[in-house]
């Protein structure tokens, strides 16, 4: 499972968040001029936003794990 984040370079708009998402569906829409829509679900609330696809960034495979790993943890009560 790739995870995903907002880029840094978007920290200055109201809409920016830090939360981790899994890309969910992407609108390739009718013209390549345009941008990507895509649908993202957030892993720790389960809800759904619509985003471009080109605010996101994957997470690294290790901190994909390590935060994997935590979010388990929390689950169990540990």
């Amino acid at each position: 499972m790739i995870l995903y984040r907002m880029k840094m370079s978007y920290s200055t708009q109201p809409w920016f968040d830090k939360q981790i998402y899994i890309l969910v569906d992407i609108d390739d829409g009718s013209s390549p001029s345009y941008r990507k829509s895509a649908t993202w679900k957030n892993i720790l609330t389960r809800e759904k936003i619509n985003a471009f696809f080109d605010i996101m960034e994957p997470i690294s495979d290790l901190e994909s794990i390590a935060i994997i790993r935590e979010i388990r943890l929390e689950q169990i009560g540990i």
